[in-house]
């Protein structure tokens, strides 16, 4: 992954969290927080996963990564 991809994510990532705070923290009616959590968490969770993700601590971990994606297990 390059590193515009990895900016890009980290940005969406935090972009995608920010409505996920509002609607827990701000009184707002039940039905826009239920609305907010059901799109943003999924979204913000693929994000999120993709920015923790996105670097190999050390050389064992990148050749785990590179067998699970070639493999698909």
């Amino acid at each position: 992954m390059g590193k515009e991809n990895e900016i890009k994510n980290k940005i969406l990532a935090i972009v995608t969290s920010i409505p996920l705070l509002l609607g827990i923290f701000l009184n707002l009616p039940l039905a826009v927080t239920i609305a907010i959590l059901v799109v943003f968490v999924p979204i913000s969770t693929y994000y999120v996963g993709l920015v923790l993700m996105a670097r190999a601590k050390n050389k064992e971990d990148e050749e785990k990564r590179k067998k699970i994606t070639f493999t698909g297990y």
